[in-house]
């Protein structure tokens, strides 16, 4: 996968993550989890949505 792909994948799950927090899913970790994508992959859409939305609670353990 390209790089421009993978960030544009990345931006779109953060995006997607987002929305579902605004709906009311007040657990951001599942959330994530819920699009069966690698650990990395998963670490990279939880940095973004940090970056967008620093109100968003989010515990970067594993």
């Amino acid at each position: 996968m390209s790089n421009a792909l993978k960030q544009a994948k990345t931006r779109l799950f953060a995006n997607a993550s987002i929305t579902r927090w605004d709906a009311g899913e007040r657990d951001m970790e599942p959330i994530v989890q819920s699009y069966n994508q690698s650990a990395s992959d998963s670490e990279l859409i939880l940095v973004q949505i940090i970056a967008k939305r620093q109100d968003i609670p989010i515990s970067m353990t594993n």
